[in-house]
């Protein structure tokens, strides 16, 4: 039970990107832009914030996104909140879907039907008047214990994971302040100084479910104040900057309305309704406020919107546009015929059971609000909605991790290093103990680790999966897994899924990382594709940098049609970093350039690997001296943001985080750095990153454990890849992954030799193949040798391919007459 949870931690916060980040997104993904990995807390954090860290596993892969900042995710760029994209603008030409009720009890019956629990699934169940049989109880409160273990093993009381755990416990109708030997409550009000803006919303909601006495409504009062003095002179809320966001915005709108009363707080409402109202899109009935983290609207951040306007008495069906779009009818648009809530509009990529979990529960608080019922978050007198029987759902869904994050964990208004340290000489660690560690931890997630692939592969939405690059970058997958993922994703091709410039970057990268040629993928050159693309630097620095990675990778060149070059996206990096004292890379909030380290992560780790392979493209001496003037910088930066404790975190924030952590460690790896001698003052960046492993082998994350140990994954194999002197871990020519071939090897072997692509692996070997089927499942193939790919004749080829045919040949039929003996 503990290990499903681990694949799915439902929060969300303050985003990475991250995704977002992230989701990203990227996360955020679906999403483009820089998204921080967010706070374990937020299942209902800032989606638009996401993505990163990606952190990028695959890029990161952050991130997160927001940067993902729990995860930095990039979205897909729309022009402008009053100029949607054609396509969503002509999805409500349909007719608009009226029926919340039928909704909620469709999504909620998905949540209840997964494999997995959380606290926000707990939430959104119960208060759509679903009650919990005996077994469906227990199997929470066994996630919840789960967490709370947690925290006591690691002794970290973080504010955030008590909120999130307190409000799943007193959902399920359990003591928050006795709860496994814990008093959740207590452990808030004691940790709440160590928080930023979620951790300060959630505080609130937390403490303000029931009556918890005198301390925590001291707690309670501060807090509010903390969000009237944080309120921006728009009227809304970041969790950095003072740009508003529609998640932090309707987040802390939520925490703010069980306090109507208190002096302040009814001013400090109504002024954010005004600025959420500017931000409606009336061609959709959405909301939308551009930035680097969001460029198009995704169901978080209207569920989150939503959730703010009816806590100042605001009836979001009453907020009309054109053909009658509202609000509501928005969100049900987002909704599957399975009952999940896709995250990004018109696509099924992204954390369907993140934005499922929020949808059901702002649609909770629709129907709350019209049957005047108050909060949802409030268990002191309120009566529950009349149980009904759950229904079974006929083909659950289990949850995806976002490609890019997209929540920010808990930021405060981040503050650059005035005088940033000059890079550590490059150096190779060799020491046994390191090895031994890192070979210790290695093994440790082998279990795990297989869990996760199960549970992306019975997903089937795994294309930018961090895990699934992780997994294979460290040779955790099989060929059974490797052939059933490359199936999948030919049903995604096949649904058109892989479309964007963001989403085919993520699957050359991921393809190259299970020994799968991207420019021979179901009949599509993807890497072609992604050259003619448009306005592919429109992306955002992290996407653009993941881009980058995806075709420096395999040293692909452009065709002759490309729209673009690397080398123009190298000058487009160098450029971005001019906004930020030529030391780094982050994102920008009403004009203010606010560095980041997971964003800065990824882009100097893809043009680290660029130069290295600088002889493949025509790079001028200028631009190549410039990067890497640029590159000491950056590294430089990366550097002087480690924390106290050697670990490292998302902009601002005062705490660090698994997935920033290993994002820096595969920067400073790709630099040549030896991660195991970069302290300050305290644990190595090395030692910090595996003392966020669990005895069960599971990175702990803020955002999605599966991100995280993603990102761990790569981190890792970053170190021991720079141990070796071996160079970046996304130089796929330099690291080759064992070639596969997902189709069957005909009878007759007309050219066993796949010829090279020009630039890619043309020094490497290439495994010859015959027709049969291995132990463990890859039907169709047998791998008996390598043979040279350059410097061999053809008629030497020939000769040695035809021996090696009738050795193996003879060795079958031998052993096939001893077996018969």
């Amino acid at each position: 039970m503990k290990q499903r949870h681990s694949i799915y931690t439902a929060v969300c916060a303050g985003i990475l990107l991250t995704a977002p980040i992230l989701t990203a997104v990227t996360g955020v993904q679906a999403a483009e832009a820089n998204q921080a990995s967010t706070s374990s807390l937020v299942s209902s954090a800032s989606s638009s914030q996401a993505a990163q860290s990606t952190s990028s596993s695959s890029v990161s892969q952050s991130s997160i996104s927001s940067s993902q900042s729990t995860a930095k995710v990039a979205q897909s760029s729309a022009p402008s909140a009053s100029t949607a994209s054609a396509k969503e603008t002509t999805t409500v030409t349909a007719p608009l879907k009226t029926d919340y009720q039928a909704a909620i009890t469709a999504g909620a019956n998905q949540i209840l039907g997964g494999d997995y629990q959380s606290a926000w699934g707990a939430l959104a169940i119960v208060q759509a008047g679903i009650k919990l049989t005996d077994s469906q109880k227990e199997a929470y409160r066994a996630v919840l214990k789960a967490d709370v273990e947690s925290m006591i093993s690691d002794d970290r009381f973080t504010p955030t994971d008590l909120e999130r755990t307190a409000i799943g416990v007193t959902a399920i109708g359990d003591d928050a302040t006795n709860f496994d030997g814990i008093n959740l409550i207590a452990k808030i009000t004691e940790n709440i100084k160590k928080t930023g803006i979620n951790g300060q919303i959630y505080a609130i909601v937390a403490l303000s479910m029931k009556d918890y006495g005198t301390e925590a409504n001291q707690t309670i009062d501060d807090m509010i104040q903390v969000l009237l003095k944080a309120q921006n002179q728009a009227g809304g809320w970041s969790f950095g900057g003072s740009k508003s966001d529609l998640d932090i915005t309707g987040m802390a709108m939520t925490a703010l309305g069980m306090h109507r009363d208190q002096a302040g707080v009814q001013t400090a409402m109504d002024r954010a309704t005004a600025m959420l109202k500017t931000t409606f899109l009336k061609d959709t009935g959405g909301f939308l406020i551009p930035s680097a983290f969001s460029k198009i609207e995704n169901a978080n951040s209207i569920a989150m919107t939503i959730m703010g306007l009816m806590a100042n008495d605001v009836d979001p069906a009453t907020i009309v546009g054109d053909n009658g779009a509202n609000p509501i009818s928005r969100l049900l648009a987002f909704q599957k015929a399975d009952g999940q809530f896709r995250w990004v509009f018109d696509s099924d990529m992204g954390a369907l059971a993140m934005s499922t979990e929020q949808s059901v529960y702002a649609l909770d608080q629709y129907q709350f609000m019209k049957a005047g019922k108050g909060s949802i978050y409030n268990f002191k007198t309120a009566a529950p909605v009349d149980p009904v029987d759950p229904t079974d759902p006929t083909d659950p869904t289990d949850p995806t991790d976002p490609t890019d994050p997209t929540d920010p964990v808990d930021p405060v208004d981040p503050v650059d290093p005035t005088d940033p340290v000059e890079p550590i000489t490059p150096t190779n660690p060799t020491t046994t103990v390191d090895a031994t560690l890192v070979n210790k931890s290695l093994s440790a997630t082998i279990a795990p680790v297989k869990d996760m692939v199960a549970t992306e592969i019975k997903n089937g939405q795994f294309t930018g999966s961090d895990v699934i690059f992780g997994a294979a970058r460290t040779n955790q997958l099989s060929k059974v897994q490797i052939k059933t993922l490359y199936n999948q994703m030919l049903v995604e091709s096949k649904a058109g899924n892989i479309s964007r410039p963001n989403d085919i970057a993520r699957v050359i990268l991921n393809l190259q990382a299970m020994g799968i040629n991207p420019t021979e993928f179901a009949g599509r050159n993807l890497v072609n594709e992604l050259y003619q693309t448009k306005d592919v630097t429109k992306q955002g620095t992290y996407m653009t940098a993941t881009i980058l990675l995806a075709l420096v990778s395999g040293h692909y060149q452009a065709p002759t049609n490309a729209q673009f070059t690397v080398k123009d996206l190298v000058q487009y990096l160098v450029t971005e970093a001019d906004d930020y004292g030529n030391a780094g890379w982050g994102y920008e909030t009403d004009g203010v350039f606010i560095k980041d380290l997971d964003t800065t992560a990824i882009a100097t780790i893809a043009l680290k690997t660029t130069v290295a392979t600088a002889q493949t493209y025509p790079l001028t001496d200028q631009l190549i001296s410039e990067t890497n003037e640029l590159l000491k910088n950056s590294t430089a930066y990366i550097q002087s943001a480690q924390m106290t404790d050697g670990g490292f975190g998302y902009a601002g924030a005062t705490t660090s985080n698994s997935n920033s952590t290993a994002m820096a460690i595969v920067a400073l790896s790709t630099m040549g750095i030896d991660a195991n001698t970069v302290k300050n003052g305290g644990d190595s960046a090395l030692a910090a990153l595996l003392k966020f492993q669990g005895n069960d082998g599971i990175f702990k994350a803020d955002y999605s454990t599966s991100m995280a140990m993603g990102q761990a994954l790569l981190a890792m194999k970053a170190y021991q890849l720079n141990a070796a002197g071996q160079g970046s871990v996304y130089d796929f020519v330099a690291n080759p992954a064992t070639p596969f071939y997902p189709a069957k090897v005909p009878d007759t072997i007309t050219n066993p030799v796949p010829v090279p692509k020009k630039g890619i692996d043309q020094t490497k070997t290439a495994p010859l193949t015959i027709p049969g089927t291995t132990d463990d499942g890859n039907s169709g193939s047998t791998d008996v040798g390598f043979l040279p790919q350059t410097g061999v004749k053809t008629a030497v080829a020939s000769s040695v391919i035809g021996l090696v045919l009738v050795v193996g040949t003879l060795g079958v039929l031998r052993k096939k007459s001893v077996k018969e003996a």
